[in-house]
């Protein structure tokens, strides 16, 4: 199992635990439709924090769904 595909979940500080997915800057530029420069820029104004392994800087999938519903204006209902 590859570290980006790893499960991991929020624990109580909201930092991830071993059970929620982690997505790479690949995958979530894909995923946005984006290219990996604007994650790379922008994903601190999107309140993305990364969890570095190495070089490499993987997304929590609970971070990620928490942006695109703050995107989609979900919240201000």
């Amino acid at each position: 199992m590859s570290l980006e595909h790893s499960p991991a979940r929020q624990g109580k500080t909201g930092r991830p635990t071993a059970l929620e997915p982690l997505l790479t800057r690949d995958e979530l530029a894909q995923r946005w439709r984006v290219t990996t420069q604007h994650i790379t820029r922008n994903y601190r104004k999107m309140g993305l924090r990364p969890i570095a392994v190495g070089k490499r800087r993987l997304f929590p999938e609970s971070q990620i769904v928490e942006a695109e519903r703050r995107a989609s204006g979900a919240d201000s209902v």
